[in-house]
């Protein structure tokens, strides 16, 4: 998914995810009912801890690699899916990286409510050309958004231009 590619590459300069990933171990957690997760992992030769960085989700799991998510995350998710993707909200917030989430009540995976879905093409698109363009719309939700991107765009300028980031800074930090 979008999470697993963010770790692996850093050509991306903004990205969305609208539903969860099933790549962090807290989804077998979640969705292991009567063990099923348990007993798919052992059948697939991982033991117990299978959900360490030795075992099945050290190589996939985007909250375990948090620390080389370089790109800007903006998360809008079904309630009935937020929990899943808490872990790597929660990592990317704990090692700074720019993230923000936004949970939509009553929806599932597809949102299907007409309000929710506005909200979610209007954000997706003022986040694109928040940070593609950096066109900061008239329209975006309120005054307090602007300012809360406009402290994400200067904590990433500090995340592209330190001394562990191997690639150049955005084009967006420059000036």
């Amino acid at each position: 998914g979008v999470a697993y590619t963010l770790y692996n590459s850093s050509r991306f300069t903004a990205a969305i995810v609208t539903t969860q990933s099933y790549l962090d171990p807290i989804n077998c957690y979640l969705a292991g009912t009567l063990g099923g997760c348990r007993r798919s992992f052992q059948r697939m030769g991982y033991q117990p801890p299978y959900d360490s960085p030795d075992g099945y989700y050290g190589d996939v799991s985007p909250a375990w690699n948090a620390v080389k998510i370089r790109t800007p995350l903006l998360m809008q998710l079904p309630d009935v899916e937020y929990p899943a993707m808490m872990q790597l909200y929660t990592a990317m917030e704990d090692l700074g990286r720019v993230v923000e989430m936004h949970v939509f009540p009553d929806e599932y995976h597809m949102k299907r409510q007409p309000r929710h879905r506005l909200v979610v093409y209007d954000r997706n698109v003022a986040w694109i050309e928040f940070w593609l363009k950096s066109v900061e719309r008239d329209d975006t939700e309120d005054d307090a958004t602007l300012v809360r991107w406009r402290a994400m765009r200067d904590r990433q300028c500090k995340i592209a231009t330190s001394s562990d980031n191997h690639g150049e800074a955005p084009w967006y930090c420059a000036g």
